[in-house]
């Protein structure tokens, strides 16, 4: 069953294409707008992996663990007692249709953590070149070139989606889309804000990077603050007890002594 599906999947890859209706996008095989409509694009932009993994690349390796779990769990449906065996293939199979997904995920959590990081320098750099008279697309382009790291790769597509002639709103739009989070919303939302009202967009920057700063260092601090209990935790389940099993092997060892110098003392 497991060597079928593994069979079915490499053939499902080389389904001729298909056109896009409505998309625009002709020459698509059917194992990529699988893809598309389970919504790997998106986790695939999240995750910062567009130049080396598509849709289909997903939808593949999902059905490659279902195949790979399948084969390795039904023998066992015939060795368990009743029920047993069918329930665990169907959660292995489960499981390894989710595998794919659960990387894509923790990929993408973790990038964003890095971008979050990143957010309040950026802010200050933006302001700065901001306030000495650069359009926002340059500005953008300009910190995406002196910064590192996932987030200065997303503000230089947005300030390439600006200079190419899109809106300012456009271009932030796709940043907000692309990386998520509240920290970037409120950053896109205080650049169209300054915009619409006409207000100092590098105070609003400035304001919005000090916020970020005070907002990081709660977190670690009730990060700390959880941490106290789980090492209290941890000495009271593991050091505690070692330290009594070397206090009882050392009586042990010594018993023959304290039992004689007890018995000559009395």
């Amino acid at each position: 069953m497991g060597l079928a599906g593994v069979l079915l999947v490499v053939g499902l890859s080389y389904l001729p294409k298909v056109n896009s209706p409505g998309k625009g996008e002709p020459g698509l095989t059917r194992l990529e707008l699988l893809g598309r409509r389970l919504g790997m694009l998106d986790r695939i932009r999240r995750a910062g992996l567009e130049e080396s993994l598509s849709p289909s690349t997903v939808v593949l390796a999902k059905f490659l663990g279902l195949a790979f779990s399948l084969l390795v769990t039904v023998p066992l449906i015939t060795l368990l007692p009743g029920r047993t065996g069918a329930v665990l293939a169907a959660l292995a199979a489960g499981g390894g249709f989710l595998v794919p997904d659960l990387l894509l995920i923790r990929r993408s959590r973790k990038r964003h953590r890095r971008m979050v990081a990143a957010l309040p320098d950026s802010l200050d750099l933006l302001a700065t070149v901001l306030g000495a008279g650069r359009t926002t697309g340059a500005a953008l382009s300009a910190v995406s070139r002196w910064g590192r790291g996932p987030l200065s790769v997303e503000l230089g597509l947005a300030a390439r989606t600006i200079e190419a002639g899109a809106p300012r709103e456009e271009g932030l739009r796709l940043l907000r889309e692309r990386v998520g989070g509240s920290e970037i919303a409120a950053f896109t939302s205080g650049v169209e804000r300054s915009m619409m009202l006409g207000s100092p967009l590098s105070d609003e920057l400035r304001r919005q990077a000090t916020d970020l700063r005070i907002r990081r260092r709660r977190l670690i601090v009730e990060q700390a603050a959880r941490a106290a209990p789980k090492i209290q935790l941890v000495i009271a389940l593991v050091l505690v007890p070692a330290v009594l099993l070397l206090v009882v092997a050392v009586l042990v060892a010594n018993a023959d002594r304290l039992i004689g110098a007890a018995f000559g003392q009395g």
